[in-house]
């Protein structure tokens, strides 16, 4: 239950960081994801009292996100948290594509990648569904951002 409420925690405060996140748009023509621009790049980590720690990365994924799980071609990448040990990393992603195109393709590309949906929420400014495979769950929320861009926060949760 502890850890249900971390994981939900750590989704929350990636979907509100992303609503007030802006950063610097680095012009490619190349379709896979890319790091944004920032003068604070690096890793930052935390320890709490009971030694668990939660690492914030700007503008890159770490080494350690799973190969099944998609990143939306051409958007760019703004931060990865990890509390590594409670298992959960959770990705944020920025793209001026539609909410329905990426809802698709994800849709499309996890299913295809072995991942069963358990759920899905919508409205008009924001998608949000659960998906499960092996020990894992995933959770991928998708919302309407600033600037005509749309958010993606990904969170992958590894289940004991």
């Amino acid at each position: 239950m502890k850890r249900r409420f971390l994981c939900l925690l750590l989704f929350i405060c990636l979907i509100l960081h992303q609503s007030c996140f802006t950063a610097s748009v680095q012009k490619n023509s190349d379709l896979s994801p890319k790091p944004a621009e920032s003068p604070c790049e690096g890793t930052i980590t935390i320890t709490d009292k009971k030694g668990d720690k939660v690492s914030f990365t700007r503008g890159e994924i770490t080494k350690d996100f799973p190969s099944d799980v998609p990143l939306y071609p051409g958007a760019e990448i703004l931060s990865t948290i990890t509390y590594k040990d409670k298992h959960v990393t959770t990705v944020s992603l920025e793209t001026s594509d539609s909410i329905d195109k990426i809802k698709e393709f994800y849709k499309k590309e996890l299913v295809r990648n072995g991942w069963k949906f358990e759920g899905v929420f919508s409205t008009d400014k924001s998608m949000m569904f659960a998906g499960r495979k092996d020990k894992r769950t995933a959770g991928i929320a998708i919302t309407s951002g600033e600037k005509s861009k749309n958010n993606i926060a990904i969170s992958i949760t590894e289940n004991d």
